[in-house]
């Protein structure tokens, strides 16, 4: 774009191994101030933080502007604070996963863990409870029964739609798992923890009465 701030498109030829583009025959439109761009995106696994491209113009070469990588998605406690009593009924601690603006968000792998030496549990005595539930940024809820560890502290869930939605900077789901506490269950605040691929957070406050 030159300092009248006409733009002029060009089409470059892509390496091999897909890392640079050329352009040919390129009117900087000089003298004057000319300011050109190229356009980017970051994979799924793409290392996070600041990076820059090389821009080469006329033998001449200088990085771009800075290039921030960021997480596709974020995960946060959510929904209200849990209170638990010993031996009482079953609770919905969970979390909040907030789309930051990816175009693509794929399945993901979900575990949830419980707090050591809590004594909680997945589910209640006699009748566990196996599920994650994901509530979509449209109230719709969809249930995946998970694989529960030799020790039962820990929910692995597989191939789990977040329900955020494509492209929505800012849309986010909740999702939750049951838990109880057992009759001697220390009493206090604690948490469970998630990991929604390569995020990980707690979950909502958990108060064990």
């Amino acid at each position: 774009m030159a300092s009248n701030q006409q733009t002029t498109p060009y089409t470059g030829s892509l390496s091999e191994d897909g890392s640079s583009l050329v352009f040919s025959n390129v009117d900087l439109k000089l003298p004057g101030t000319t300011v050109m761009w190229v356009a980017v995106s970051a994979g799924h696994d793409a290392p996070l933080g600041a990076t820059s491209l090389s821009f080469t113009v006329g033998g001449k070469t200088s990085p771009s502007t800075t290039v921030v990588v960021t997480p596709a998605l974020t995960v946060s406690p959510g929904g209200a604070p849990v209170t638990l009593e010993r031996g009482g009924s079953p609770r919905y601690p969970g979390v909040e996963v907030r789309n930051n603006g990816s175009q693509h968000i794929p399945l993901q792998t979900v575990t949830t863990v419980l707090p050591a030496d809590a004594g909680m549990r997945f589910g209640v005595p006699g009748n566990p409870g196996h599920q994650l539930t994901v509530m979509d940024d449209r109230g719709r809820t969809t249930a995946y029964m998970g694989t529960i560890s030799d020790d039962g502290q820990s929910l692995s869930f597989s191939d789990v739609d977040l329900g955020v939605p494509d492209a929505g900077a800012g849309s986010q789901s909740v999702m939750w798992v049951c838990v109880s506490a057992d009759d001697d269950a220390p009493t206090g605040t604690t948490s469970l923890e998630f990991a929604v691929g390569d995020r990980v957070s707690t979950s909502t406050t958990v108060t064990i009465i």
